[in-house]
């Protein structure tokens, strides 16, 4: 990649043709400051220059990685061919969080498939970290439920299970979703306990 924000030959192009994978390539020196491309599945970071220093800095890598990875991007990083020195590709990824490691642009068959891998494989981080947060949420939400249950089975002298029945009924009547209801009487508790 002499142009490293185009690849060379018509590879974006086949890329996108053949394979129906828009890829977008990137220098480091301008990943900083250049937008990435809102249409792109996978961007290609070029880290060779980088990784050819002496001590090459992994933060700078890792903050560029995560950078575009936040804005929903597969990262992969390109990086020298093996006979050069280069770290160990999974010491790389696993430094840098990056989403793959290619050493060449061709033969596009074998890009195309790494490129996609990386796709998938980010994308599906993503799925397992928005369901991982759905899943805090729930338990949140679960959690002040119990709490305000316990607060009105003390407050009323009624079970727990009338207390649960007693929350979702005044949800329903004041359309209200039963956490929500949860956290406003845990919110005035303290003024009931004194």
């Amino acid at each position: 990649m002499t142009d490293a924000s185009e690849l060379p030959g018509g590879i974006r192009q086949q890329l996108e043709s053949q394979h129906g994978l828009r890829v977008r390539a990137v220098p480091m020196a301008a990943s900083e400051s250049d937008p990435a491309d809102g249409d792109a599945h996978v961007v290609i970071l070029d880290s060779r220059a980088t990784l050819r220093q002496k001590t090459p800095h992994f933060d700078i890598l890792t903050d560029h990685v995560k950078r575009l990875q936040s804005q929903g991007l597969a990262v992969v990083l390109l990086a020298d061919h093996e006979g050069q020195s280069v770290p160990p590709y999974d010491a790389l990824l696993s430094a840098s969080g990056a989403d793959g490691v290619i050493v060449d642009l061709e033969p596009v068959e074998q890009l195309a498939s790494a490129l996609w891998s990386a796709y998938y494989g980010q994308k599906r981080l993503r799925q397992v970290a928005e369901q991982l947060e759905q899943a805090n949420r729930s338990l949140e939400d679960r959690k002040a439920i119990d709490q305000a249950c316990q607060i009105l089975a003390r407050r009323r002298e009624i079970s727990e299970s009338d207390a649960v029945r007693m929350l979702r009924h005044e949800a329903r009547s004041r359309r209200v979703a039963m956490a929500e209801l949860a956290r406003s009487i845990l919110a005035a508790g303290p003024l009931f306990e004194a």
